[in-house]
């Protein structure tokens, strides 16, 4: 399964505060894609 993860310019990653979700995900083996909302077109 893939999940996208919405994200600003800024945080092109996520916040080091995402790191306990993308670890949650990964344990269940969900790939995580970032998407920068703001290029979003």
């Amino acid at each position: 399964m893939k999940l996208a993860l919405l994200t600003c310019s800024g945080l092109p990653g996520g916040d080091k505060d995402d790191r306990h979700l993308i670890q949650a995900f990964q344990q269940r083996h969900v790939d995580i894609e970032w998407l920068i909302w703001d290029q979003i077109k």
